[in-house]
């Protein structure tokens, strides 16, 4: 599959600390785009609400909630794993089907990263990555609320001893 493009249809490279860049090339009204961080940012048609500066701040928003959200981990872990996988997208060593397992698995525990991701993946996968992603979130969910009725019970249990 091909790499994602950047506003006007421009291929992006990863450069330091993760950050996306724009190359040279032709246009491409309607294209997903890659912001810094390495997040896909969902481009507006023309005469569309937001535009560039509203998709970069989405995405800037995203990955930073991401780099916050894991900033106790030992290195990063899972920020730098996050930025890697994109990476791999978009040198063309994974698909877009790898990318949404990859993420998937990675924010396991984090349905809301998994839903927000969607938002920031190229038109042509919309549907299917929204299903695969929110059915994640969904049952990223369901494990929540399971081990937070384990965890009353055993409160409960203890609180029923004393």
């Amino acid at each position: 599959m091909s790499s994602l493009s950047g506003a006007g249809g421009r291929p992006l490279s990863v450069g330091e600390e993760g950050r996306m860049g724009g190359g040279e090339g032709g246009g491409g009204e309607g294209k997903k785009s890659m912001a810094p961080g390495g997040v896909a940012g969902g481009s507006v048609g023309a005469g569309g609400a937001g535009g560039p500066l509203v998709e970069f701040k989405q995405a800037k928003d995203y990955v930073t909630t991401i780099k916050k959200r894991f900033a106790s981990e030992p290195h990063q872990a899972t920020y730098k794993a996050f930025l890697k996988i994109l990476h791999h997208y978009q040198e063309e060593q994974r698909n877009i089907m790898d990318v949404l397992e990859q993420v998937s698995s990675l924010f396991a525990d984090h349905p809301d990263l998994l839903k927000e991701f969607t938002y920031f993946l190229p038109d042509a996968v919309q549907e299917q990555a929204k299903e695969r992603l929110n059915r994640a979130a969904e049952e990223s969910e369901m494990r929540k609320a399971a081990r937070q009725q384990q965890q009353a019970a055993r409160m409960g249990g203890a609180w029923g001893k004393s």
